[in-house]
């Protein structure tokens, strides 16, 4: 067993820095588990109230194609047009469709996500299952997740290798006005 002398000051150095990094690790993780923690929770709190929302829309929706005009209201309507010679109304835009290319860009790729309407996005996770580590990443956290509008793209840079099995299977979850809905695809770079 070696024996460190107050002389050997480098080596107490080294000791110290090595202590200290230790501690900060430990503190870091212990805080950072009960961020993940409390991220989840009021992740789950959103994803809860969306839904609702959504619901409640599709309530909404299907309360306006069941109303009934009474007689009184045909008779005040300019022209005295008979109800069921009047055109349906057009149906509200409903949901989102999200959608991934695997682009090439300079020496590396991206995964470019788009929305192609007609409704808003709200992207929560993106993921390639059968090689999970080419996300560089996502952006795309549990407590973080991405809003897309008709038309937006969002943008992840992908690291494929010569071990890179493709076609690259992604996984795309969204939720939109119509609920959670997910998408799987199959891409190759363009």
């Amino acid at each position: 067993m070696m024996v460190l002398a107050a002389s050997d000051w480098p080596a107490w150095a080294a000791f110290g820095v090595a202590a200290l990094a230790l501690g900060w690790q430990i503190v870091t993780y212990l805080f950072g588990r009960e961020q993940r923690t409390e991220i989840r929770r009021l992740r789950q709190a959103q994803t809860e109230a969306l839904l609702r929302i959504a619901d409640s829309r599709e309530r909404d929706v299907a309360a306006k194609r069941n109303l009934e005009v009474p007689d009184e209201a045909t008779e005040q309507r300019p022209g005295n047009a008979d109800p069921a010679a009047l055109p349906p109304p057009p149906p509200p835009p409903e949901g989102a469709n999200l959608s991934a290319v695997l682009r090439s860009a300079g020496r590396g790729h991206r995964l470019v996500i788009r929305n192609l309407g007609p409704g808003a996005a709200q992207l929560r996770t993106v993921e390639t299952p059968d090689d999970p580590e080419v996300l560089v990443e996502t952006g795309v956290w549990p407590g973080d997740p991405v809003d897309l509008l008709p038309g937006e793209e969002y943008t992840i840079v992908v690291a494929l290798s010569f071990g890179t099995k493709l076609p690259l299977r992604v996984e795309l979850t969204w939720l939109d006005s119509g609920g959670m809905r997910r998408r799987v695809q199959r891409l190759n770079p363009e």
